[in-house]
C-alpha cells in the first residue's frame, strides 16, 4: 500500500513539473513547437512558421527540458502533453499559449488565415 502512494506522489510530482515547465515555455514564447528527430512533420511545421517570417522556440523531447529554473525529462513532458490534450504524436505547436494540434490542424489554420490572425499578421 506504501509502495503505491509513493509512486502516485512521485507520478503527481513529475505532472506538475511537466506543468510548470510547459506553462512557462508557452507563455514566454510567442509559438512554441515540441518535436522529436526524426520527423518530417515537425519540420513542416518549422518551414511554414520560418516561411511566414515568426519566429518560434523549438523544444526536443529527447532530453531534458528546462525553463526558469525548472527542468522535466523530454518523455515525461510529452506523456504530460498526451494526457492533458489528447495529442500523442510530434509536433506539438502552441501559438499565444494556445494549443493547436500537430502539423495538420496548423496548416489548416494557416491555409484558412485564421494563423495569421492569431500571430497578429497582416492577411495575406
Amino acid at each position: 500500500y506504501m509502495g503505491v502512494l509513493s509512486w502516485m506522489s512521485r507520478v503527481l510530482s513529475m505532472a506538475s513539473q511537466a506543468a510548470k515547465v510547459l506553462d512557462t515555455l508557452v507563455k514566454q514564447n510567442k509559438v512554441v513547437i515540441f518535436s522529436r528527430d526524426p520527423c518530417p512533420y515537425c519540420v513542416s511545421a518549422k518551414r511554414l512558421f520560418t516561411n511566414i517570417g515568426v519566429p518560434f522556440k523549438e523544444v526536443g523531447f529527447s532530453g531534458d527540458v528546462s525553463a526558469e529554473g525548472q527542468s522535466v525529462n523530454g518523455q515525461e513532458l510529452q506523456a504530460y502533453i498526451g494526457e492533458t490534450f489528447d495529442h500523442y504524436t510530434v509536433p506539438v505547436v502552441f501559438v499565444n499559449g494556445e494549443f493547436i494540434g500537430g502539423f495538420d490542424k496548423t496548416s489548416a489554420l494557416h491555409k484558412a488565415g485564421k494563423l495569421a490572425t492569431m500571430l497578429g499578421l497582416p492577411k495575406a
